[in-house]
């Protein structure tokens, strides 16, 4: 699924600490809309991402 590529782009970049963003992961995670949370999860895992929205 194309969204789900793009929030785990977006957030591990953000977890990265992309300088060209001022706002945060976690800040960024809110707005993943909830029936994408788990999968999203699961790409950023597959990545090698430490970030998780689901803490």
């Amino acid at each position: 699924m194309q969204q789900v590529q793009l929030w785990a782009d977006l957030l591990a970049d953000l977890d990265h600490g992309e300088p060209a963003i001022s706002t945060s992961a976690s800040e960024m995670a809110e707005d993943v809309p909830l029936k994408l949370r788990k999968a999203v999860d699961r790409e950023l895992e597959r990545r090698g991402c430490r970030f998780r929205i689901s803490a």
